[in-house]
């Protein structure tokens, strides 16, 4: 091995010495030992190593050289840059059935050019070689289409898709594609309007299959187009699709459900987004001046700004369902904004003139290749029209503009300026109400603040999105938000926090926490404490029962904190009547009002033919349920055995602890979490809630009896509900007792049936959608008169 010296010369072992002159010579070997075989092995070693450091010299040298080449012609390349990406830019915005076109010119010009003159018998022979080489290949069978593309066609389509072509070929192909693989469930028909597009190109589109071709005489543009294409479509729906989009999985099915879920909506836009998947729309703003927002640009497509569904200005209509008979009424788009722009947010502003809003839906995202058509640059021809449009929409919509702000100005006011009633509700957490009553209690809430034409921002205090529970929520309509988009509560309610006109504080923590910032910088909100349950109440009763508080709290302690915040809040909210006079007692001047359980009630027939078993269903994060499930496998189970030996109970809940687990046996089936509990609950024959101690309605209780299932409860499980004993469902405080009412449901089909039709009819009455809807409505009219 060669070491490097600090100058960098190799260090050379005794091979030349220094001649008087300052020449090196060869070393002369005068010691008697010169002859020795180690010494020769390491003079050729040098001798070798030294050529290969002249050899690597020339080799760097030629390295070198090269490399200076290469930097030359890339410095070459950096002073073209600018003219290659104009010249790119300039390409881009040709359409690609245009540099098609150009290609195919360019390889006949060369062919001319260059081929020979050919004799016509010469031809004529040629001809019948291919056709005869074509004929002995060719493999017969059903003919699908040459592209091989298969459309879905509906004989009674509910939706018809309406694409407006103009050469745009591989753009539409892709377009079409996309409607192959995600259609989704509703019937539907496809309709290409074709705008006088080549025909040589044209030929592939008309060749995918179940596709309706409408062919227009002359160039009409893209309104007239649409107008004309729609005169053939048989859905419902119209959904006018740009040629340039790609739709996505659910796209369609979001998009009409959008018209279940906003019944008078008159038109249902998409998200678009940019083919990197940013978003390029998330519904439209139109300020004082007639200008024009696609409202999200650049944003992440899960961004919480532009994750619910809500009413807009307007939609693009590169993707824009629209109800055909209000479609009809108004005569389509508007002929004085052709040949295009301006020409959908025209139509919008009619539907909602006329009370039909438009509804911006992002669980339909389309891929939208933004300016295939007619370029992004105003200045050119095409797209100029969009400033020429502008003028005219502003002198028709001059009134109607006079009320908005100007641009850019409130744009979070702006993009929904429909809504007057706004409530923000921060909870402890993400709700997850398949996990707990409280939050399932909860998102009804909302759907019942909704009802009551509240615009409800949700805000989870310890500002964890925890997806996918934020979904439920979106879905709904309800902006949901938390990190990484904000950063604190304090950051958000300083920007938002005068948007409100109530806040929901649910919980003692929330409260207790958030208080004292919401009364700051919320200061025109009327602010609501929802107790879920009483703490206090709950823990007095279970030292009683087991001697102890589990987690050490002093329920004393507790108490006075929950009084504190009652005072603090304008109105308070419990779930049970029986607190309403406990409270009342100890906070004389506050307003408590009741807001039990909320449910859905299945519309399904139920019966007692084919049911087994007993359920129990509770969270365990909640002490009563740990409490329950002991008792019950301890004390109450083995009397329900002795009766009828064969009996189980299925118990079922999220954050089960290990001991629970450990109770696992023939007659017990320990299950822990459960996705969907419906099969469980269509299987049960008895629903039990053993509770010892307690606050509030138990949803345990409330969703059996919305399955229509009977159950078996204590006194502290049904207090405050309403229900009755042995009319609405069994109580029984003792096992025996508790074990006897279990077992003559299971055995009684007569009984069985009578407690379940009642118990579900009281449940409609007491706890059902409507009933809340009503109830929140009182609430409202108590805080803001």
């Amino acid at each position: 091995m060669v070491a490097d010296q600090p100058n960098g010369e190799p260090n050379r072992v005794a091979t030349n010495q220094a001649s008087g002159d300052g020449e090196p010579t060869p070393t002369e070997h005068t010691d008697p030992d010169h002859g020795d075989p180690d010494l020769r092995r390491l003079t050729r070693r040098v001798d070798e190593l030294e050529a290969r450091l002249r050899r690597l010299t020339a080799e760097h040298g030629f390295a070198r050289a090269h490399i200076e080449r290469l930097q030359q012609q890339f410095e070459e390349l950096r002073d073209a840059q600018p003219s290659l990406e104009h010249a790119v830019a300039k390409v881009k915005r040709i359409p690609a059935g245009v540099q098609r076109r150009v290609r195919t010119a360019r390889m006949r010009r060369a062919i001319d050019a260059e081929l020979p003159e050919v004799s016509a018998a010469e031809l004529d022979r040629r001809r019948k070689i291919v056709e005869q080489f074509v004929a002995e290949t060719t493999v017969t069978g059903p003919h699908a289409g040459g592209s091989g593309l298969v459309l879905p066609v509906a004989d009674e389509p509910l939706v018809s898709v309406i694409i407006p072509v103009h050469n745009a070929i591989d753009e539409t192909m892709a377009c079409l594609r996309s409607i192959a693989k995600h259609a989704g469930s509703a019937p539907i028909e496809v309709i290409v309007a074709n705008d006088e597009s080549d025909e040589a190109e044209f030929a592939e589109v008309r060749d995918v299959s179940g596709l309706t071709v409408v062919d227009n005489a002359t160039n009409l543009g893209f309104l007239r187009t649409c107008n004309e294409a729609a005169k053939s479509a048989q859905g419902r729906y119209l959904w006018l699709l740009n040629s340039d989009t790609e739709i996505t999985e659910g796209a369609l099915d979001a998009m009409v459900a959008t018209f279940e879920q906003y019944p008078d909506a008159g038109a249902v836009g998409s998200m678009l987004v940019f083919p990197d998947g940013s978003v390029q729309e998330g519904g439209g703003i139109v300020w004082s001046d007639a200008s024009a927002w696609n409202y999200g640009r650049g944003l992440e497509a899960d961004h919480p700004d532009i994750g619910y569904p809500r009413i807009v200005d307007y939609c693009s209509a590169a993707s824009l369902m629209v109800r055909r008979d209000l479609w009809e009424e108004l005569g389509g788009f508007d002929t004085a904004f052709s040949p295009a722009y301006y020409e959908d947010t025209d139509l919008c502003m009619q539907l909602a003139e006329r009370g039909h809003p438009v509804v911006y839906q992002p669980a339909a995202q389309v891929v939208h290749h933004e300016g295939a058509s007619y370029g992004t640059d105003v200045t050119q021809e095409g797209k100029h029209h969009q400033v020429l449009n502008q003028e005219t929409f502003y002198r028709k919509w001059s009134e109607q503009l006079r009320t908005r702000r100007p641009n850019a100005a409130e744009p979070l006011l702006e993009r929904e300026r429909t809504v007057t009633k706004r409530a923000l509700i921060i909870d402890a957490r993400m709700l997850t109400p398949d996990q707990d009553s409280g939050s399932l209690r909860m998102l009804n809430t909302l759907r019942a603040l909704q009802r009551n034409g509240y615009k409800c921002t949700f805000v989870p205090q310890n500002m964890m999105l925890q997806r996918p529970y934020d979904e439920p929520l979106r879905v709904l309509g309800v902006e949901v938000t938390a990190r990484p988009y904000v950063d604190t509560m304090e950051s958000f309610l300083r920007a938002r926090g005068p948007e409100f006109d109530i806040v929901l504080l649910s919980r003692l923590e929330v409260v207790e926490e958030q208080m004292s910032r919401v009364q700051r910088l919320c200061p025109r909100a009327k602010i609501i404490y929802d107790t879920v349950d009483l703490h206090f109440l709950r823990q007095v009763r279970e030292e009683h029962i087991t001697g102890a508080v589990s987690g050490g709290f002093d329920h004393v302690d507790t108490r006075d904190r929950e009084l504190a915040a009652v005072q603090a809040a304008d109105l308070t909210l419990v779930c049970s009547t029986a607190e309403v006079p406990l409270l009342e007692a100890l906070v004389p001047d506050a307003a408590i009002e009741v807001l039990g359980n909320i449910h859905d009630v299945p519309d399904a027939e139920v019966v007692p033919v084919g049911r087994d078993g007993l359920l129990f269903v509770g969270g365990f994060e909640h002490p009563p349920n740990i409490d329950a499930v002991r008792w019950l496998v301890a004390d109450i189970m083995p009397l329900i055995i002795a009766e009828r030996s064969g009996a189980t109970v299925h118990v079922v809940g999220s954050k089960m602890p290990p001991d629970l687990l450990d109770l696992a046996s023939p007659n017990v089936q320990v299950h822990g979490y459960v996705e969907d509990l419906d099969p469980l609950y269509d299987a049960a024959r008895v629903c039990v809630a053993p509770l010892r101690f307690g606050a509030g309605v138990k949803g345990k209780i409330t969703q059996a009896l919305a399955h229509g299932v009977p159950t078996v409860a204590t006194s502290i499980a049904v207090e405050g509900s309403g229900f009755v004993d042995g009319e609405h469902l069994l109580v029984a405080d003792d096992p025996a007792t508790f074990a006897d009412a279990c077992v003559r449901l299971m055995a009684d089909d007569a009984a069985w049936a009578d407690v379940s039709a009642a118990g579900q009819a009281a449940l409609v009455e007491r706890f059902g959608f409507e009933q809340a809807v009503r109830r929140v409505a009182d609430i409202i009219a108590i805080v803001s008169p």
